[in-house]
């Protein structure tokens, strides 16, 4: 340990030791709250400004998720959520692409936040908890119902407006709308959009599944669906729909 040198007014006195600061990080509180955010929507930020005022740190993660065809790039995902989160000062975004639980212990992150809409998240979350539990057992999972003036949006309603040119400005913050208008006519944005629709089969409405949608988020994308053949139909346009995945897909 470094020692002080002898007080220069007072020769005889005793060196003291110089005083160690803590590891602040480790006494801090960090939460993670991660998903695919393709795109943050008010529901997204309700979340994030709560956790903010509840932890030290947050780590909104972004998850790159290739399996989802997302419309924005990982990239492009955490540049949109850094600026709605810039006046947020203990609010950080990070892409990642491996496991979350390493994610987890690569940060030092204690808490895992959970954003909750439906009885059928409360369930579908309840059952990632357990296994949460077996692979991180000094993790705490907080769960933060989301507002019911808010509770309806999801991103996958958001992506079913933007691939049918529709306004999403209701339900997304600024920085999206504007990613939205920068990315329209890009060769790239063009791509994804047509990798995330394709000609719907003949007589059958867009959406139209045997698997019975499992949430109201579901069946608000069938609706959606069909009003827009309706509508496509009703100009003579031709009916697109997105792939077959799952219309309440997370």
């Amino acid at each position: 340990m470094q020692a002080k040198p002898p007080c220069q007014l007072c020769p005889f006195a005793p060196a003291l030791p110089l005083w160690i600061a803590p590891d602040f990080e480790a006494l801090m509180n960090i939460a993670v709250f991660p998903g695919t955010f393709d795109p943050v929507t008010l529901g997204h930020m309700d979340i994030i400004r709560r956790a903010a005022r509840l932890f030290d740190r947050v780590i909104v993660a972004v998850a790159a998720s290739p399996s989802k065809k997302p419309l924005f790039s990982l990239e492009k995902r955490v540049e949109i959520i850094e600026k709605c989160t810039s006046e947020l000062e203990n609010v950080s975004a990070m892409g990642f692409s491996g496991m979350l639980v390493d994610f987890l212990a690569e940060h030092k992150a204690t808490v895992l936040i959970r954003g909750v809409r439906t009885v059928a998240d409360y369930d579908y979350e309840m059952q990632l908890t357990g296994m949460y539990r077996i692979a991180v057992p000094d993790l705490e999972i907080v769960m933060l119902p989301s507002n019911g003036n808010l509770s309806f949006i999801s991103s996958t309603l958001v992506r079913e407006i933007i691939i049918h040119k529709g306004n999403a400005q209701p339900f997304v913050p600024e920085p999206v709308v504007e990613a939205i208008k920068e990315c329209l006519w890009s060769d790239n944005w063009q791509q994804r959009l047509q990798m995330q629709s394709q000609p719907a089969p003949h007589g059958q409405c867009p959406g139209a599944q045997t698997q019975k949608p499992t949430s109201g988020v579901g069946f608000c994308v069938l609706v959606l669906r069909c009003v827009a053949a309706a509508g496509c139909a009703a100009a003579g346009q031709p009916v697109v729909q997105p792939p077959g995945s799952r219309l309440c897909s997370r």
